[in-house]
């Protein structure tokens, strides 16, 4: 497409070109039909404790088991979800992986002749940072750091001029040695929507701005809950919004908690204690007839409502460094992931009863393109 990103070299500068700004990857897989509320349910006395796989996946679920792919039933009739709108109808890329948070363009037309290069239209040194650009409503909003300061930009997409700048008071931040090369800016990408952009910083401090002026409308800081605020290699995973609902998962190694923001006014709405945050971000969709929030943790796999945080499912998802950072995608009715060194797997929550359940899909080959 005619508007990329240039790659970002976070040992010097974080450079945003216009000619390079929204590459969308073409790895992920689209969640064009997820499971609706007429999903076959099948009576469940009781949960068990089940395997997934052979070789690493067991589960001790409060609600869920397993079958194996050979007893899976047939699929519940295509269903839908809630759509959004495609990039090419409205332009924009709001959040991690655009609309629909799969990487997804819905109507892109091919262009009958690719050109023999692209044509640099406008370039901006903003920073030093992994968080990816954002393109919403003809304003793309990157969230970088600037010496000691994490800032918020807003630039006019057509010329690159900045319209306003919201920097952070100085954060205090020390890489992991393992990670010193990452350098210290943030990794979670911001999500705009409803007039306001939401941020996540390297040390886990969550912040909500007006979208039309950066002024701060809310702040968490979250050092007086938790020992540590950030995972062992900085806080990466990026919020999503449900309805009017921010959910981060906040907290850092082995003590943290998946948390429901209001988006106006920051009220947690509701809590899942869980364990650490991991790298990865989370998914909302509908699956077994269940509005949900699927998400890693540092050591498990899990599915909470997205109405009230209650754990509908989990599974555990152990790696040798705590490194969870791959973003699910929902295909159908099934769930697709990888671990480190475990390869891929499809798994789908099946509602038995008053109980959901889990099966297996079938693993899949150990090469990803996530």
């Amino acid at each position: 497409m005619a508007q990329t990103m240039r790659k970002i070299d976070v040992k010097t500068k974080l450079i945003l070109s216009i000619a390079l700004m929204i590459s969308i990857a073409g790895c992920s897989t689209r969640a064009t039909n997820q499971l609706t509320d007429n999903s076959t349910a099948r009576l469940q006395s009781s949960p068990n404790t089940a395997t997934l796989s052979p070789a690493v996946l067991t589960a001790t679920p409060a609600n869920i088991t397993t079958t194996s792919a050979a007893t899976v039933p047939s699929p519940a009739p295509a269903p839908q979800t809630t759509p959004a709108a495609s990039v090419e109808k409205t332009g924009n890329w709001p959040q991690w992986r655009g609309p629909n948070r799969d990487g997804y363009i819905g109507e892109y037309s091919v262009p009958r002749v690719w050109p023999k290069s692209l044509k640099e239209v406008w370039k901006v040194t903003v920073g030093v940072g992994h968080s990816s650009p954002l393109f919403a409503d003809g304003k793309v909003y990157v969230f970088a750091r600037q010496g000691e300061e994490e800032v918020l930009l807003s630039l006019d997409a057509a010329t690159g001029k900045e319209l306003w700048r919201n920097a952070s008071p100085p954060v205090a931040y020390e890489m992991n040695p393992a990670a010193r090369a990452h350098g210290k800016g943030p990794k979670s990408t911001p999500i705009a929507v409803g007039g306001k952009v939401f941020t996540l910083g390297i040390t886990g401090i969550l912040s909500g701005h007006d979208a039309r002026d950066g002024k701060l409308i809310w702040r968490k800081d979250f050092s007086n809950q938790y020992p540590s605020t950030s995972p062992l290699y900085g806080t990466a995973m990026s919020p999503v919004v449900e309805k009017n609902l921010l959910i981060a998962h906040v907290g850092g190694p082995d003590k943290g908690a998946l948390m429901a923001f209001n988006e106006e006014t920051g009220a947690v709405k509701w809590s899942y204690e869980a364990d650490g945050p991991a790298y990865s971000s989370p998914i909302v969709v509908t699956l077994a007839g269940e509005r949900q929030v699927v998400t890693f943790t540092q050591k498990e796999f899990v599915g909470v409502s997205a109405a009230t945080g209650k754990l509908l499912w989990k599974m555990p998802a152990k790696t040798g460094y705590d490194t969870n950072s791959v973003t699910a995608v929902a295909y159908k009715d099934m769930l697709i992931l990888s671990l480190e060194d475990q390869g891929m797997m499809a798994v789908r929550p099946v509602k038995r009863g008053r109980a959901s359940r889990r099966r297996k899909s079938g693993a899949m080959p150990r090469t990803s393109c996530i």
